[in-house]
């Protein structure tokens, strides 16, 4: 699967379990509604990676809890592992095993890293957020 695909199909997918409008997620992006909402609907068929990362990176820093993902995406690496040992080692399903697994750790390495570059951007939107919630209380008073 294509990497655009499989950030598409992430996104339809927690925008479904969110229930969230293409309005919420274009005017926190800085996106047009129309063209999120296309994104959405599966009017537009190939929408700009940087698009789908922008929309998901949107998603998971409001809507998801980072850790429990990673302990989730750990959970699922070793079950995979265990998996690939049962299987006899003569087998060719071993062998294939053994790929899927190595294409698994690729992938949730770059799982984590995607996952530390958001949890550095969340602490930097929460630290401008405390800065602009206390000139608002300066302003106030």
């Amino acid at each position: 699967m294509e990497n655009r695909d499989a950030l598409l199909k992430e996104v339809k997918m927690l925008v479904n379990k969110f229930n969230l409008t293409a309005y919420e997620i274009g005017t926190n992006i800085n996106m047009s509604i129309t063209g999120v909402q296309k994104i959405i609907s599966g009017q537009t068929k190939k929408p700009q990676i940087s698009t789908l990362e922008a929309m998901l990176k949107y998603i998971i820093s409001h809507y998801t809890d980072v850790t429990a993902s990673l302990s989730k995406v750990n959970e699922e690496k070793q079950v995979y592992k265990v998996e690939a040992k049962k299987v006899n080692p003569e087998s060719n399903t071993q062998e294939i095993l053994e790929k899927y697994t190595k294409t698994l750790e690729k992938y949730i390495e770059q799982l984590e890293s995607n996952i530390s570059v958001l949890e550095s951007e969340n602490i930097d939107l929460k630290k401008e957020k405390e800065r602009m919630l206390s000139m608002q209380n300066v302003s106030k008073h």
